[in-house]
């Protein structure tokens, strides 16, 4: 269980504490919440999750021409996971990802 404010995180039960407190994890789960999508120009830049009692998740996506290079969570989100999700592209392909 994961808890952050009033909201409460519970993970299946066959998942390990370290794939619920994952970057990817928090991202993935947030699909199931109300949204609302900023753009600049044809880009997304911010996405911002309800969670509800008066909870906001923020998705903040940077990019390099038409590549999507860093992905940021922000808001109301558990401590102790990493935050920043980094891709690495040669060319157009993407060729790694790191977290921080």
């Amino acid at each position: 269980m994961v808890c952050e404010g009033d909201v409460i995180f519970y993970p299946p039960k066959d998942l390990k504490w370290s794939d619920i407190n994952s970057f990817e994890y928090i991202s993935k789960n947030l699909k199931s919440y109300d949204s609302a999508l900023t753009y600049i120009g044809n880009k997304i830049d911010v996405i911002t999750y309800d969670i509800g009692s008066g909870l906001f998740v923020y998705k903040t996506y940077s990019y390099t021409g038409n590549n999507v290079t860093m992905i940021v969570l922000s808001g109301d989100i558990p401590d102790g996971i990493d935050t920043i999700k980094n891709l690495t592209y040669t060319g157009n392909k993407l060729t790694s990802t790191s977290y921080s």
